[in-house]
Order: structure tokens, then C-alpha cells, then sequence
């Protein structure tokens, strides 16, 4: 498991921000835990898919395939979660939206997927994709979490 650093670049009181790209990850490296600056943990699932969440230079992303999740945990109360996809050769990588928060609501546009009215200190985001190839992916290049005030 990593901890992440921010080095004061990307978090304010309210919320904390996980760039892939500059954890420093070695490609097609496996990702089952992250533990944020802040303490909270990223916990990583393959659902029953032969293939479990991954790092890839290509699209500097983790990658989350159909029945993959990924557990937010927090000591404090998560009002929101923004997702910011890769967008490569045409392609926005959100599993075509199919992707599901408990607790919480999903809206997409574009490469940004939002999981609001979340107010609990855990969410669990699974990629309910039942396509395959590279429609069903997910390949998230940031994360912020939002904490309710």
C-alpha cells in the first residue's frame, strides 16, 4: 500500500485530491490500497473479474474494469466525490456511465463523474459496466473528495 503526499499542492480544509500520476506507480502495478494524507483509504476491489484495478502510464490512470469497486473511508462525513477520466483517441473512459455509488447519486458529463449526497463516512464506487472492451473501463486520472462542512 502507498500513502500519497500532497506536498501542500492539492488539499484545502475541505477537501483532498489523488493524482495517479504522481504516486510514482509502475506500470500495469496492481492497486489494492491507498492511504491518503489525510488518513483516508482507498480500497481497491476486483468484484469477481479476472482482472483487479491496475496503474497505467498509458492515460496516467488507474484503471477500473466491469464488477471492479473502489471504498472511500473517512473519519469525517463525505459530502461528494469528482472522478476525472481519460479521454484518449476519441474514447471518454467513465464505463459509459455505468457506475454506481452506495450511498450516493452518479451524474456524468463527459470525463468528470460526480457521486453526490453521499453524507456518510464510507462510499463504495463500483463499475457496473456489463459491455466489454474499452467502453466497460474506467480510467481515473484524479480524484477529489469533497467533505461535508
Amino acid at each position: 500500500s502507498y500513502v500519497y503526499s500532497l506536498n501542500g499542492k492539492t488539499a484545502d480544509g475541505n477537501s483532498i485530491t489523488l493524482i495517479p500520476s504522481e504516486m510514482g506507480y509502475e506500470n500495469a502495478a496492481e492497486i489494492t490500497t491507498i492511504t491518503l494524507s489525510d488518513g483516508t483509504t482507498l480500497t481497491f476491489d476486483a468484484g469477481g473479474n479476472q482482472n483487479g484495478p491496475k496503474y497505467y502510464n498509458t492515460g496516467k490512470g488507474i484503471r477500473m474494469y466491469p464488477k471492479n469497486s473502489m471504498k472511500v473511508s473517512s473519519s469525517k462525513k463525505i459530502a461528494s466525490i469528482v472522478m476525472t477520466v481519460d479521454v484518449y483517441n476519441g474514447v471518454t473512459y467513465n464505463a459509459s456511465g455505468d457506475l454506481q455509488a452506495n450511498p450516493g447519486t452518479t451524474a456524468v458529463s463527459e470525463n468528470t463523474v460526480t457521486f453526490s449526497g453521499i453524507n456518510n463516512q464510507e462510499c463504495t464506487i463500483t463499475n457496473t459496466s456489463t459491455t466489454t472492451g474499452a467502453p466497460s473501463q474506467v480510467r481515473m486520472t484524479q480524484l477529489k473528495i469533497v467533505y461535508a462542512e
